[in-house]
This record gives C-alpha cells, structure tokens and sequence, in this order.
C-alpha cells in the first residue's frame, strides 16, 4: 500500500473509534440539527452546534467521504485546540477523564496525519 492509502486506512479506523469514544462518553445523540444549524457561515459552525454535535454532523461525515471517494486529506487540522478548549469548558463527566482524553487522543492523531500528509 502507498502512503495516501495508509493515511487514509488510518482515518477510517479514527472515524471508527471516534464514534465509538463519542458512545462511551455519552455525547453522541440520534437527534441530528435542524438543517439550518448546518448551514453555518462560521468555522466549525460555533454559533449552531456544540463540539459533539460538529464532530458527529459535519466531521465524520466528512472523514466518511474523504476515505470512501479517495479525496486527498486536508493540507493541515488544529481541530484538537477547539476539543480541548470544549472539555476544559464542558466536562463530558468529572468522574471519567477517561473518556475526554480518549476523544482528544483520537482527534489529535487526525491532526497529525494531516500535518503528515501535507509533508509527505
């Protein structure tokens, strides 16, 4: 396999183990926004959507077509420095750091294959 293909193996098994993080710390929702939070004129679409309801309505998604249609993967990522800013803010729940630094570890290996492929 090239390294393009790798990197993107690697952000299917993000994708995958993001979703999984976001279960387990209990913030991913089966209500999606209505349309019109979506459409969003501001970066990361602060104004509309918490940082849970942006990863799982407009990023995976996101990663889902980057990988399944092949398309090169973003040049650079600092998506990590807006989760850290949400869970300082926002404890997902105080008894289980666990469970924010699983999603920020996975969010931060995304970063950096970005980075990585930027240089590649």
């Amino acid at each position: 396999m090239n390294q393009s293909t790798l990197r993107h193996v690697d952000v299917a098994d993000i994708s995958l183990e993001l979703c999984a993080a976001l279960r387990g710390a209990q913030i991913w929702t089966d209500v999606a926004p209505a349309p019109e939070a979506l459409q969003s004129q501001l970066p990361f679409c602060v104004d509309k959507l918490s940082f849970p309801e942006l990863i799982q309505f407009v990023f995976l998604p996101r990663l889902t077509s980057i990988v399944e249609q092949g398309l090169p993967l973003p040049g650079k990522s600092n998506i990590a420095s807006y989760a850290e800013e949400y869970f300082r803010l926002n404890p997902v729940n105080p008894h289980s750091p666990v469970a924010c630094e699983t999603i920020l570890a996975i969010i931060r290996r995304f970063d950096r294959i970005c980075s990585e492929s930027n240089h590649a």
